[in-house]
């Protein structure tokens, strides 16, 4: 339907351009679209890992442009929050057009590259400054399957700044073997000497549940891709902060009712059922488009889990081929993804316009997620506003109880205020709460350094210690 609108558009215009414009005006849209979406965000500033690269230059101090694009393509540091958000929206945009022409250039590739430019499960890829890994990633992953003869050079790239792409070559397994044997050695060499490094570190900070691979872990595993797909093709609540499977791994009880056989997971084998017969009986276009989403994003459906358990940039590259797959829907049911999708990014777009917007939008999208509020309140505890975060932490806390984080912050902020029996109180939640196979293990030895000097305090103070159900007030009993 826009394809040929644009083909209409392009009979108008002058023999001599008609050509040129008949190849390059379905990208140039693509592109004006996205800029018109993706425009205000380049007045926005860095969330979370941003902030971190964050490098303050002296005043009149400019780098080069050339160091400048250095630095934050890398990630190494970022000195320009213009200029990093204007990279990464032409990162994302770059992918689109490139969407356009490993499909072909034809009416469903121009459908595909749309409905991937705008669908809001890419921001963590297209709008985070720290995610555009995941969208350069994919980049080199679309170079590598539109110059075939040069795949096994730029898909090692894509592994270099994202392992995403590690399951690329598969594609190949059913008409052109030999290229994924040939990739393989390669691949192989480039995850052990560059990648395998850091994703050992990430996973020996997670628990044994976690890392390691059982039986049982496929109904986790259904469940997850089930949970991806849906977030894919109509994203509803968009943050960093899941709560789905959060805690899998981290608690005994949350970990087996993740385990329990749901109707979650029996949607989950009914549709990968669908896709097997599908894939023999009646492999379409569709059918191959879901197939390669399908592989692509396996490797983060947590049958071992390398970094989060759910994270919205691990679909950027899946979600080309499920695009790829949308986009041979019907005109209106595409016309009515796009706008959705447009809705919806316009709605969740400003919560990068900084670390606070970013933490409140994830607190307000996921109010049932205790580490949302937890993030919130630091947040509002960095800006010296103690009152607001120790009501935002009790949000959280009331949410789960004995949360270590949240439980330790109220304490520390406590002591602070001189309220040392309060402070005790959660001080001592936090403890219990603790998760021993975690990274939550390296902060005991502080949380009960604090348990001691509060209760130091009390018995110089002759204060009396109560059972405490509920703390709200911040008072000093000093």
């Amino acid at each position: 339907m826009f394809h040929q609108l644009l083909t209409e558009i392009v009979q108008y215009l002058p023999p001599l351009l008609q050509p040129i414009c008949q190849i390059l005006l379905p990208a140039v849209v693509v592109m004006v679209v996205g800029i018109l979406v993706f425009h205000k965000s380049w007045k926005y500033k860095g969330v979370i890992d941003d902030v971190i690269q964050w490098k303050q230059l002296p005043q009149g101090q400019r780098e080069k442009w050339w160091e400048m694009f250095h630095s934050t393509i890398r990630g190494k540091h970022y000195t320009d929050w213009v200029f990093a958000h204007k990279l990464t929206t032409c990162i994302h945009l770059v992918n689109c057009v490139l969407i356009w022409v490993l499909f072909g250039r034809t009416q469903i590739a121009f459908a595909a590259a749309l409905l991937f430019c705008v669908n809001p499960s890419n921001t963590q890829g297209g709008v985070w400054i720290s995610g555009k890994g995941y969208a350069l990633s994919c980049m080199f992953a679309l170079l590598s399957l539109i110059f075939i003869q040069w795949f096994p050079l730029l898909i090692l790239p894509s592994l270099l700044f994202a392992s995403t792409a590690l399951l690329v070559p598969c594609i190949f397994l059913v008409k052109q073997p030999h290229l994924y044997f040939l990739t393989l050695p390669l691949i192989l060499y480039v995850y052990y000497t560059r990648v395998h490094a850091s994703v050992k570190t990430r996973m020996g900070q997670s628990t044994t549940t976690l890392r390691t691979f059982s039986v049982r872990k496929v109904i986790v595993g259904v469940k997850t891709y089930m949970y991806y797909l849906c977030h894919s093709v109509f994203p509803r609540r968009i943050a960093m902060f899941h709560t789905f499977i959060r805690f899998f791994g981290m608690r005994v009880s949350e970990t087996e009712y993740w385990y329990s056989m749901s109707p979650l997971f029996w949607c989950g084998c009914g549709t990968l059922y669908l896709l097997v017969t599908n894939v023999i009986h009646n492999p379409t276009a569709f059918v191959w488009g879901w197939l390669a989403y399908t592989l692509l994003v396996g490797m983060w459906c947590n049958f071992i889990t390398i970094q989060q358990t759910i994270g919205e940039r691990y679909l950027y590259l899946p979600n080309v081929f499920l695009m790829f797959a949308l986009a041979h829907l019907p005109p209106i049911l595409v016309f009515g993804l796009l706008v959705y999708y447009i809705v919806q990014l316009c709605r969740i777009l400003p919560q990068y316009k900084d670390a606070m917007s970013f933490f409140r939008h994830n607190a307000s999208e996921f109010p049932d997620c205790a580490d949302a509020w937890n993030s919130y309140g630091a947040e509002l505890w960095s800006a010296q506003r103690i009152g607001s975060a120790m009501d935002v932490w009790q949000q959280g806390i009331t949410l789960r109880e004995k949360d270590f984080k949240l439980a330790n912050n109220i304490g520390g902020t406590l002591m602070g205020v001189g309220n040392w029996v309060g402070a005790l109180h959660y001080l001592e939640m936090a403890r219990d709460g603790c998760v021993y196979e975690s990274r939550e293990v390296e902060y005991i030895p502080v949380v009960l350094q604090k348990i001691e000097q509060c209760r130091e305090e009390i018995k110089r103070r002759g204060l009396q210690v109560a059972p405490i159900v509920q703390y709200i007030p911040i008072v000093s009993n000093s």
